[in-house]
């Protein structure tokens, strides 16, 4: 179930959102079956790898380069760069010069592109703002002229990187959407070309994965129908083949598809099937997951007794098999549905527990959460 913590701004859900996009794609990708040759896997495994790259876009840390607490971009321009780039920069800028120059000479304009790209990268990593843009405008510029998606996908980012690192983020967050929606359409047409594939040669397994993978690309962009048909046609795959434990998570997502859970009568049979399922298999991770889901289903729905045991049954689990972070979730959840139910001692003694978890494991998201549905209840109890 896809969260976007409701403490983030404007940019930093888009930049959630952009990092959701990968890490759904790569978790799909790594489960096709069988040698059916599929496009996805060479290309989402370069996205993720092109990610994986640019640090300072790891999202709810927020960490910027040293250079960028400086109020100023000229102040900015030339500051301290980071340790572990300041020795072999100068090699590295040669090379990339002397590989631009060689691209260009042979008329490669794709490799131009990409040594332009890697010398936006090394200048952004140096706080030279300025000759990063330069660098990444041009890389920009040959990517569209020669019809290179992904390398369109990856300059933009870097000039998202590159306007939120001097906190224009207005124009940052346009750059974020710009290549979310590239990255988007690419990894989309990779999945769908997989399933071709994956259909074609028969392997049923590798074609519910691909199918689980365009349903999540679907619900980043809030196609929630097209969403629930690629899981519904997984789920039934998985079955086919006999495949329980992937047949349990995916009518598990099927429950959660919408951004506050569904109060649509399919969502619950989701949850009920996929509790049947975890049951015969015997996964309590699945089964304290589902509880959690049911109880976050009742409490849309105001069923506020049955999310009530839900969530506790939730917690129960979760306390067994020793999972702290979902122990914390579904007594932040309890806290919740005290708390609006005016059960404001039951609310402060669960949220304090949940607090007390999050602090140990260090979630810090969770934390947050929790100290804000604490400020609430805190400012209602002041009110009376």
């Amino acid at each position: 179930m896809w969260r976007i913590p409701k403490l983030q701004s404007a940019i930093g859900d888009s930049r959630l959102s952009f990092s959701s996009l990968n890490e759904a794609i790569g978790d799909q990708n790594t489960k096709g079956s069988g040698d059916a040759p599929s496009k996805q896997t060479t290309l989402i495994g370069t996205i993720k790898e092109t990610k994986s790259k640019n640090a300072s876009t790891e999202i709810l840390t927020a960490a910027k380069l040293p250079c960028e607490s400086k109020e100023s971009d000229a102040a900015l321009e030339g500051s301290e760069p980071l340790d572990f780039t300041q020795s072999r920069d100068p090699e590295a800028e040669k090379s990339f010069i002397r590989a631009r120059d060689i691209y260009e000479r042979v008329g490669d304009d794709l490799g131009q592109a990409n040594a332009l790209k890697g010398l936006g990268d090394l200048h952004y990593t140096k706080c030279k703002y300025s000759d990063a843009q330069g660098y990444f405008v041009r890389a920009q510029e040959i990517y569209v002229r020669v019809g290179n998606e992904l390398g369109r996908a990856t300059t933009l980012q870097g000039l998202g990187e590159l306007c939120y690192s001097r906190s224009k983020n207005s124009e940052a967050k346009e750059y974020f959407d710009r290549a979310q929606e590239v990255f988007t359409r690419i990894a989309k047409d990779s999945f769908v070309q997989a399933e071709e594939t994956y259909t074609r040669t028969g392997d049923d397994v590798g074609r519910a994965n691909a199918l689980r993978g365009l349903g999540d690309v679907n619900r980043l962009q809030s196609k929630y129908s097209q969403t629930e048909e690629s899981l519904i046609r997984a789920q039934a795959l998985y079955a086919h083949v006999g495949d329980e434990p992937d047949r349990q998570n995916t009518m598990q997502e099927l429950g959660g598809i919408y951004p506050v859970p569904s109060t649509r009568p399919e969502a619950e049979e989701s949850f009920v099937r996929a509790q049947e399922i975890c049951a015969r298999i015997k996964s309590d991770q699945g089964l304290a997951s589902i509880f959690h889901g049911l109880g976050e289903l009742y409490y849309a729905q105001s069923k506020y007794s049955e999310a009530e045991e839900f969530f506790t049954r939730a917690q129960d689990v979760f306390t067994r098999i020793s999972n702290e972070e979902g122990r914390a979730n579904s007594l932040s959840g309890l806290g919740a549905l005290y708390r609006v139910q005016s059960k404001y001692s039951n609310a402060e003694e669960s949220l304090i527990q949940a607090q007390d978890i999050y602090t140990r494991i260090r979630h810090d998201w969770g934390r947050a959460n929790v100290l804000q549905q604490l400020g609430y209840l805190y400012f209602v109890q002041s009110k009376y």
